[in-house]
């Protein structure tokens, strides 16, 4: 006998049959369960947007492109009904923060600017991260990175920042600083901070990190500018569960403690098979897919296996690591190059590689399968021959850990 799941993928589900002696725990089913949800103006004008905008000559907002939850398609309409454009006497633009992504499609950019397209699609403009002529340098920070940021943050004095916070596996946290850098920024300053990512203080929910602290000290490159920020945290169901606006890190720092409080869950031991679930719009593309396997591989028994199951709608993403991968045989070698972190997306080979040292990533999605092995993950062809594959290389009793929303969702294991 064996008990059904229906695990969410893509448009549709993928079935699961799973013994009934294996010991099953479930986190983050309530994912799309209904929450409250705060008042968008309210808070907005709390936090002192009004008084923003009624000093602000010129506007720069910056917000997060489609690989992110942050809810600028409803934070916008509130803007705009306190900024008259027409009225205004400076410049005016909207810069989706994309860092090494690819641009928005106009579907996703619809979602991005909500009830706003129509009147301030003429206005909006995707970050470039590889046309240097774009960019200007804002700066050093201590590390030594020169940081080169998109040339509309030299040209605006008033700046808006709309982000959202949530974990993310080498910046600890998304938000805050994040939308300026890496948000904005040119790849090579980008990729001599990203190079950090093979270290171990870099994890999710960790700020205590040298990637973290450079995007910080970015803010201090712009201690010219008048930055007002606003920062959600949402639900489990996407609903806003907190706005935090004005003074940049503050708000990130207040946005951190509410976010811990919903996406950190708690178990109580290890599990033999982990199920790593990936939604929406994190199940975009296989450069997305590390974030599933980084919240949730602690919860993994060494010799146990973690299953990542992402609808990869855009195929395979940046393809930077897939590029460098074929220097390497196995994870082992990747693991003995280390000096190789500078070449940018390594980080996305070493992390894995150092979890496969004792354990195995078994990889459902849409992606051919030469490309999810020319990462060293190993491809599936569906979700039921991805269980009964790591079962066999266990000896009864074993358990399992099914996450969903692994994107979000960091499993952090109790005393251990």
């Amino acid at each position: 006998m064996s008990e059904h799941f229906e695990i969410p993928y893509g448009d549709y589900s993928l079935p699961l049959e799973i013994p009934n002696n294996v010991p099953v725990k479930i986190i983050g089913g309530d994912s799309y369960s209904n929450s409250n949800s705060v008042d968008i103006g309210k808070e907005l004008i709390s936090g002192g947007i009004k008084e923003f905008l009624d000093s602000a000559e010129d506007l720069l907002i910056i917000v997060n492109d489609h690989t992110r939850f942050t809810p600028s398609g409803r934070i916008l309409p509130h803007i705009k009904s306190l900024s008259n454009l027409s009225k205004r006497k400076g410049k005016f633009e909207i810069l989706i923060a994309t860092g090494t992504h690819r641009s928005p499609h106009k579907d996703e950019l619809k979602r991005i600017l909500g009830p706003t397209f129509d009147e301030y699609f003429p206005y909006t403009r995707a970050h470039n991260s590889i046309d240097s002529e774009a960019h200007y340098l804002a700066g050093t920070v201590s590390s030594g990175i020169d940081v080169y940021l998109d040339k509309a943050v030299e040209k605006f004095h008033n700046i808006i920042v709309v982000g959202s916070v949530e974990p993310h596996f080498f910046a600890g946290f998304t938000g805050g600083r994040k939308g300026i850098f890496p948000g904005v920024a040119f790849k090579d300053s980008i990729i001599k901070n990203h190079i950090k990512a093979i270290d171990r203080d870099v994890q999710p929910l960790e700020l205590d990190n040298p990637i973290h602290r450079d995007m910080d000290e970015v803010i201090d490159l712009l201690v010219d500018k008048n930055i007002f920020s606003i920062q959600a945290v949402h639900n489990p169901d996407r609903s806003i569960a907190g706005l935090f606006c004005g003074d940049i890190r503050e708000s990130f720092y207040r946005a951190v403690k509410l976010a811990e409080k919903i996406f950190v869950k708690e178990i109580d031991d290890y599990y033999d098979i982990v199920l790593a679930i990936m939604f929406p719009p994190l199940d975009i593309d296989l450069y997305q897919i590390q974030k599933a396997f980084e919240n949730t591989k602690y919860a993994v028994k060494p010799g146990g296996t973690c299953i990542l199951v992402s609808k990869c709608r855009d195929g395979v993403g940046p393809d930077d690591w897939l590029k460098i991968s074929a220097r390497y045989n196995s994870p082992a070698e990747v693991l003995e190059k280390a000096q190789d972190v500078k070449m940018f997306g390594f980080h996305k080979l070493y992390r894995p590689a150092r979890f496969m040292d004792r354990s195995k990533i078994f990889v459902v999605s849409d992606v051919e399968p030469f490309y999810i092995k020319s990462v060293f993950l190993t491809p599936k062809t569906d979700l039921q021959t991805a269980f009964n594959d790591a079962a066999s290389y266990l000896s009864p009793p074993y358990s399992a850990l099914i996450v969903y929303d692994a994107g979000q969702n960091v499993i952090r294991v109790k005393a251990k």
